[in-house]
């Protein structure tokens, strides 16, 4: 997920996931623009200072997994479910 697919309007704060723009409750909303605001920089060596993707993963240039990222959203709180949008 990059920082691009996240916007923040006079209604809220929506992430853009495939062609659905969804709404985001707090305290995501703020967690979201506050990491969008400061800045993570990836933590492997030779990691570009900035990056474009939201959860910046070891490798320059990579995410985290979304295992990693469920793992790290539990410990602060905030529940996770797998989800499947199949028809």
């Amino acid at each position: 997920m990059t920082i691009g697919q996240v916007a923040r309007r006079s209604d809220g704060v929506f992430v853009h996931l495939g062609k659905c723009e969804i709404p985001t409750p707090e305290p995501l909303s703020s967690l979201l623009i506050q990491l969008i605001e400061n800045g993570k920089s990836h933590t492997g060596v030779g990691s570009p200072a900035q990056t474009q993707w939201l959860f910046p993963g070891g490798l320059p240039g990579r995410p985290i997994t979304a295992k990693h990222l469920a793992d790290r959203l539990r410990r602060l709180g905030i529940p996770t479910q797998p989800h499947d949008d199949r028809p």
